[in-house]
């Protein structure tokens, strides 16, 4: 009959499906229809029905109907199914397994029960009823709103103009020609005796490397006023030179200034090769500001160089803007370095092998003091300063200081602005009735961009900030610019172990003590 032909076919197909086959339901063979080819390696899949040698669209009719296609996304169904066509064999093979359609329900297991799991275990495997009521995706967004309420929005810092919108507005004002007259009290002696080093380079070179400087720069021959004699520099006995552990440190005049001498013309090296081979800000920092930074300021042991660029602003001193540009905070800004008040070897506590003379004994006083008052307050507020990094919580910030390669000036700017801003909230919190009385002190800020260093002062207002600046101090492409830099970071040292630590006297000794 005309279906007959069909019945192997079937047959064949079965068998791949259904194991032993044959063995359930068996087929005589007619010789009639030897002329069909059995593939004689088992099939791993489901096939479609085998083709006939005379030719590939021969017979096409009794080839199986395709699947109905579910998922738009499935373009090509090679890819679907994984199958392929050889060429010494027409019959398609499986080469691939099977692809699952994300889009069809999931398939129920038989034999065994399998164990349930939440959304939050698997959020692809869920019920065809869910996936229209539920989308992970929708949850997230939910979540993140719900995280987003509990939060403070920040508000970005792109331009002077955003530091208007604090609640305690920070605002430049431009040095001019008499920064004297701008500047409160307590920074004007600085001022004068910085703006005097910069602008004529006076006493900035020792005078027992005179001619070593001459030979270097020849128009110093011609400048009296760059040399100063350290007088106050006793000579080394032979004793002394005699006393063990011996060391190779510098110690008479003449090798203290031959060595820093050295040093600084091998930072001025380094930082041309920096800026030579493009390297990166971290690596200045590395290599040549914080070496030039710790040798300026090794002869105050009170004076503390501390690296800050990952500390954060605390929450509770994030600058307020109430509302205004965007966001209830100003976005959170770091610096590079800080300069602070090092007391009693950073330990809030005098032990009893500490030293015992007055000056260490004052020292441990005043540190003290200020760890009692830290300790007083919140837990989320235990710092004298507005950050939480560890170096920081006991010594008081005096000088802030940001480092660029050649990014646009204002850039640092208002990094140094946002971090100030910051310390200046977290001091009236911290003592809020000294503050009402003796005010706070202005703080010096340093501004590197490459090789130049610039000067500014934040000055509190009781309802503003001002940022008078910049004053331009000197550079490291050249000698004369590495001293004068120098010299200046050594008087902003003397102001803070002098005026700095009188001032932060005021804020924590009990009024008797002062």
């Amino acid at each position: 009959m005309a279906g007959w032909p069909l019945y192997p076919l079937i047959e064949d197909w079965l068998g791949s499906v259904i194991p032993d086959f044959e063995a359930i339901h068996p087929f005589d063979k007619s010789t009639q229809y030897s002329t069909l080819t059995k593939p004689a390696t088992p099939r791993l899949m489901t096939t479609p029905p085998p083709s006939y040698r005379g030719g590939r669209n021969k017979r096409r009719d009794t080839s199986p109907t395709k699947r109905q296609r579910i998922d738009p996304r499935d373009d090509d169904s090679s890819e679907e199914t994984g199958w392929a066509e050889e060429l010494d064999n027409e019959t398609p093979r499986s080469n691939a397994a099977p692809l699952q359609n994300p889009m069809l329900p999931p398939i129920p297991f038989r034999g065994f029960n399998a164990p349930s799991l939440t959304p939050s275990e698997s959020p692809s495997l869920v019920s065809g009823s869910s996936i229209s009521n539920q989308s992970p995706s929708v949850g997230g967004s939910e979540r993140s709103r719900a995280r987003g309420r509990r939060t403070n929005s920040k508000s970005p810092v792109k331009s002077s103009n955003s530091l208007w919108a604090l609640e305690l507005p920070a605002v430049y004002i431009p040095m001019g020609d008499n920064a004297a007259e701008i500047l409160p009290g307590d920074v004007a002696h600085l001022f004068n005796i910085i703006e005097e080093i910069s602008e004529d380079h006076v006493n900035i070179f020792p005078s027992e490397i005179r001619k070593d400087v001459e030979a270097i720069i020849p128009r110093a021959a011609r400048k009296k006023e760059w040399f100063r004699n350290d007088k106050q520099r006793p000579a080394t006995s032979h004793q002394d030179e005699a006393c063990y552990p011996r060391s190779r440190k510098p110690k008479s005049p003449d090798e203290i200034a031959l060595h820093e001498l050295d040093l600084l013309r091998e930072i001025g090296d380094t930082a041309k090769n920096c800026e030579v081979r493009g390297r990166a800000e971290v690596a200045w920092n590395m290599l040549v500001h914080q070496p030039l930074l710790q040798h300026a300021l090794a002869r105050n042991p009170t004076v503390q160089v501390e690296p800050s660029h990952t500390a954060k602003i605390m929450a509770p001193f994030s600058p307020a803007t109430g509302g205004r540009g965007g966001g209830n905070v100003i976005e959170n800004k770091m610096i590079d370095f800080s300069l602070t008040l090092f007391l009693n070897d950073g330990k809030p506590r005098k032990l009893d092998g500490d030293a015992d003379d007055s000056a260490a004994s004052a020292d441990a006083r005043l540190m003290c003091a200020i760890a009692d008052r830290v300790w007083s307050q919140p837990s989320d507020a235990q710092s004298v300063n507005q950050t939480s990094y560890p170096p920081l919580q006991f010594t008081p910030i005096a000088c802030n200081i940001e480092t660029k390669t050649s990014a646009p000036q204002q850039t640092g700017q208002l990094q140094l602005s946002v971090w100030t801003a910051a310390w200046y909230q977290r001091i009236a919190m911290l003592v809020p009735e000294r503050v009402s009385r003796y005010g706070i002190i202005t703080l010096p800020l340093l501004h590197v961009v490459g090789h130049d260093w610039r000067l500014s002062f934040a000055c509190w207002r009781r309802d503003r900030i001002e940022v008078v600046g910049e004053l331009a101090l000197g550079d490291t492409r050249t000698l004369l610019g590495t001293y004068t830099i120098v010299s200046v970071l050594r008087r902003i040292g003397d102001w803070i172990a002098t005026d700095y630590r009188q001032w932060v006297e005021k804020m924590f000794l009990p009024e008797a003590e002062p």
